[in-house]
């Protein structure tokens, strides 16, 4: 994934709220915050590229987002957007009823399309060249009929730059992925794609990010 501009570069503190829940805060210039939360557990993750399969949360994952939520309630968060994978919208649908909002779900903070690697184990996986590959040099791999990651940037910037329009007043819970949130990450710091393994997203973790437009 390609930096982003010199306009959008921040400093990063890492941070708990509540006690449990990793945060990182990003400034940049005066705007609304989007709090990105990666979804919360479900079976297999460990195991498997989940990609695009549409698996709900399992328990762990449920008690994960009402955590979640009771930290968007207690920062004063006044919207929800979300995924459309149904793992992110159950999340995004307790946080939602916590705060008393509906969901909006936003196509542009889709899990990454992986392709043929879609559902296989990561035991397998790590037999793949083309894997391998994939996680060394980000920059320059390609997922085997999937999604180019320059454009899962293009359009993580675009729904980032879009909802801090709509939302420049209050701010926004981003219901999301791991690679969608060291994307985000990723364009925030000026980062390469190369610098993913920085970041580290646990389940229902909440990632403050101030995006300039």
């Amino acid at each position: 994934m390609r930096a982003a501009s010199d306009a959008h570069r921040s400093s990063c503190v890492v941070g708990t709220i509540p006690e449990g829940l990793e945060v990182r805060r990003l400034f940049t210039p005066v705007m609304a915050t989007l709090f990105l939360v990666r979804h919360g557990s479900i079976d297999g993750m460990r195991e498997r590229l989940i990609g695009r399969g549409d698996v709900g949360l399992n328990k762990q994952g449920r008690n994960e987002a009402a955590r979640a939520a009771d930290a968007c309630r207690r920062l004063g968060v006044a919207a929800v957007a979300s995924s459309p994978r149904r793992r992110a919208r159950e999340t995004a649908e307790i946080i939602a009823e916590s705060l008393e909002c509906g969901v909006h779900v936003v196509d542009a903070f889709d899990e990454v399309d992986y392709g043929l690697w879609s559902g296989r184990p990561f035991a397998d996986l790590a037999a793949d060249p083309e894997w391998r590959r994939f996680n060394d040099q980000r920059d320059d791999a390609q997922i085997p009929g999937g999604e180019s990651l320059d454009a899962v940037s293009r359009r993580i910037r675009v729904g980032l730059e879009t909802l801090c329009e709509q939302h420049r007043h209050c701010d926004v819970v981003v219901v999301t992925h791991a690679e969608i949130i060291r994307g985000a990450l990723l364009l925030t710091e000026s980062h390469t794609g190369s610098s993913w393994s920085l970041y580290q997203p646990e389940p229902a973790s909440i990632t403050p990010v101030r995006w300039a437009t």
